[in-house]
C-alpha cells in the first residue's frame, strides 16, 4: 500500500523497521486517530472508522505500540480512563 502523506510515510517507515506492513486496518486506525483530533475510546474509534473490526483494532493497536522506549510512548498515547490518542512528531 502506498503511503500518501508525510504521516503515512512516517508510520510506514516505523512499521517497516519492525517487519510490519502498513495494512488497510492500520491505516484506518491512523486516519481515525488523526481525524479525531484528541483522545478517543475504542468504541469512538470504531464509530469514526465503521469498516474497522473491533478485533482488528485491538490487535493492531497493540502491534503499533512500537515506541523506541515503550515506557515513554511518544506517538500512540494511551490516556488512562479516556482512550487512545495519536501524537505526531
Amino acid at each position: 500500500m502506498a503511503a500518501t502523506t508525510e504521516l503515512d510515510r512516517s508510520v510506514n517507515e516505523r512499521l517497516t523497521k519492525h517487519d510490519l506492513r502498513y495494512t488497510t486496518g492500520r491505516r484506518q486506525i491512523v486516519d481515525g486517530l488523526r481525524s479525531a483530533g484528541g483522545p478517543v475510546t475504542l468504541p469512538e474509534l470504531l464509530q469514526i472508522q465503521s469498516d474497522l473490526a473491533q478485533s482488528s483494532a485491538y490487535r493492531n493497536l497493540s502491534l503499533m505500540e512500537f515506541e523506541p522506549d515503550p515506557t515513554q510512548p511518544r506517538h500512540l498515547i494511551t490516556d488512562a480512563g479516556v482512550g487512545y490518542r495519536f501524537q505526531p512528531e
